[in-house]
């Protein structure tokens, strides 16, 4: 499956088909995470529910803590 991450060509295992399963996938927590699916922000309780297909693009933000 090709998406767009961030603005960079990404080829993703077909398996995965949630933006729950991506975000799995890239190593990310949910909880520090936003995304937007084909310029619309989705919401974090819809990331299990919300399908991806070839040709989506994401941005997202990923939250760091530090002192």
């Amino acid at each position: 499956m090709q998406l767009t991450i961030n603005g960079q060509p990404y080829t993703l295992d077909g398996t995965i088909s949630t933006i729950d399963g991506l975000i799995h996938h890239l190593n990310l927590t949910e909880k520090m995470v936003i995304i937007e699916q084909n310029r619309q922000i989705v919401e974090r309780t819809a990331y299990q529910n919300t399908p991806i297909q070839t040709g989506d693009s994401f941005e997202i933000v990923h939250f760091v803590g530090g002192g």
